[in-house]
Order: C-alpha cells, then sequence, then structure tokens
C-alpha cells in the first residue's frame, strides 16, 4: 500500500534524493534507491529517476551540476571517439599476443571493461577485427583444454 506524501514531504524527499545523488560519488540511480531503502524509506528506481528529473525542476539553478554528474556517471558507448580508439587499441594488443590482463594492466583499466570492450564493442567497431580477435580467442580456449588434458 503506497503512503500518500504532502507536497512538503514529497518536496523534501526530492531534495534528499537530489542531493545524495549529486553529492554521493559514483552513485547511481539503483545505489541510490538502495541506501534509501535501507536508511530512510522505500523508494523504486524509477522514483529514484523522476525525483532527480524533479529536483532540476525544483532547484533549477542546479540543473546543470546534475545533468553533468548524469553524463559523468552515464556508460559510454562506441559512438564515443575514445571508447572507439580504446577498443581499437586493446584489439591490436590482442593480436600482437597480449592477453586481457596485461592489456588491463598496461592501459589502467579494468579487466572486465577490456573483455567487454573486445566481446562486445569490438563488434560494432570493425568487424573483421573482431573475427580476428575471436579466432585468437578460440585458439587460447583449444589450447587451454588441450593443456588441461595432458
Amino acid at each position: 500500500m503506497a503512503i500518500k506524501l504532502t507536497e512538503e514531504e514529497r518536496n523534501n524527499r526530492i531534495k534528499l534524493v537530489g542531493e545524495y545523488y549529486i553529492n554521493t560519488p559514483n552513485a547511481s540511480v539503483r545505489s541510490t534507491s538502495q541506501y534509501f531503502k535501507e536508511n530512510y524509506f522505500d523508494i523504486s528506481i524509477a522514483t529514484v529517476s523522476n525525483y532527480i528529473d524533479l529536483y532540476k525542476k525544483l532547484y533549477p539553478n542546479k540543473a546543470k551540476i546534475v545533468d553533468d554528474v548524469i553524463e559523468s556517471r552515464t556508460p559510454k558507448t562506441v559512438e564515443d571517439k575514445y571508447i572507439r580508439d580504446r577498443v581499437l587499441k586493446e584489439a591490436k594488443m590482442i593480436l600482437q599476443g597480449f592477453t586481457i590482463e596485461q592489456i588491463s594492466e598496461l592501459n589502467d583499466i579494468e579487466y572486465w571493461v577490456v573483455y567487454r570492450d573486445l566481446g562486445e564493442r569490438l563488434k560494432k567497431v570493425d568487424i573483421e577485427l573482431y573475427a580476428a580477435v575471436c579466432t585468437i580467442f578460440n585458439q587460447n580456449s583449444l589450447d587451454n583444454l588441450n593443456y588441461r588434458k595432458k
């Protein structure tokens, strides 16, 4: 059963959620929802998103800050030149014989980011390079299986 909030109570929640979101490094909509569920009141991910939009309307002087925070926390796609260049660089390193672990360490990027770059993003950037990388991954998998059989 949903609790009926007064406009003042709702606006207070909007302010709390908005301030938390912009002042907590790396907070996502999901983690903000979880934080408030654990510490204050039950709030869904959809409501957090709604409150963040309403926060921008209630506090227009902070709208740019909110937009900047959202942009900085939004995962980048292959449309971003930096991401495309990074993916291509990682693919070329695989072709040169580097492992995902080595690429991760040398470029100071998390292992799973490199893994996602090569497994998902590369296909969208360069399908032929993706096929070449897949060939190497498949060969490495076969080599690992043959090694274990010995």
